[in-house]
Parts: structure tokens; C-alpha cells; sequence
């Protein structure tokens, strides 16, 4: 398995997934597409109010697999997963009478770029 899920929380409200191909740097190919499908869909099932997507061995993801993205099967599968992550998105995002509105974030944050080189402790 190149994609590994936890669930958290009495609720099952928070599903944390972890890509793991760290020989290629975490990049998506169809096996790891078709777990992040079967993986988005049990947590659409589920009352998942967070998602975490991150990435094991210091690495995020690296995009695409290029050994492997050569037919269009690929392109329909990245597709799928980006819709369903869209679209629970856009479930989540109309908040109810119980429900507090979404939040969206990076982590870690980007880094502020410096202006000049830190001074030399010479």
C-alpha cells in the first residue's frame, strides 16, 4: 500500500493520509491514485470533517509519476480524485446550525523571504 490512513477521534472526524512512496519522492502513479479514490470515498462515508494529506519521509508529493503517465488513463484518474476532493470541499463548506465553517491551510507555511543575507558571525 503507497497510501496509509489513520482515523481520529471518538467521532471519526479527522482522517489523516499519508502518501508513502518515499523512493520516488511520495509522486502519484494509477496505485496510488486508485488508493487516494477508495481512500476519499470511505472518508466521504464517514462524518470526516477534517482531511489531512501529507506525505512521509520529509517529502509531500513530488506531482506525477513520469514512469507511468504516458496513456490517458492516468490524467482520468488524477481527475477523479482532484473532483471528489473538490466536491467534499464544497459539501463541507455550507455550514449548518451545528457546524463551524471550514478552515483551509498550508503547513508548513511558506517562509517569508529575507531582503538580505543574515550577518556573518565573524
Amino acid at each position: 500500500m503507497t497510501v496509509h490512513v489513520e482515523i481520529v477521534g471518538d467521532d471519526q472526524a479527522i482522517t489523516v493520509v499519508t502518501l508513502d512512496r518515499p523512493e520516488r519522492r511520495n509522486a502519484l502513479d494509477h496505485a496510488t491514485l486508485g488508493e487516494l479514490t477508495e481512500v476519499l470515498a470511505a472518508a466521504e462515508a464517514r462524518p470526516t470533517r477534517v482531511l489531512v494529506l501529507t506525505g512521509a519521509s520529509g517529502h509531500f508529493c513530488a506531482g506525477a509519476d513520469l514512469q507511468g503517465v504516458e496513456d490517458a488513463s492516468f490524467a482520468t484518474l488524477l481527475q477523479g480524485v482532484l473532483d471528489r476532493l473538490v466536491h467534499a470541499l464544497q459539501q463541507r463548506s455550507a455550514p449548518g446550525p451545528s457546524s463551524p465553517s471550514p478552515a483551509t491551510c498550508a503547513w508548513p507555511p511558506p517562509m517569508p523571504r529575507s531582503a538580505s543575507p543574515p550577518p556573518s558571525s565573524a
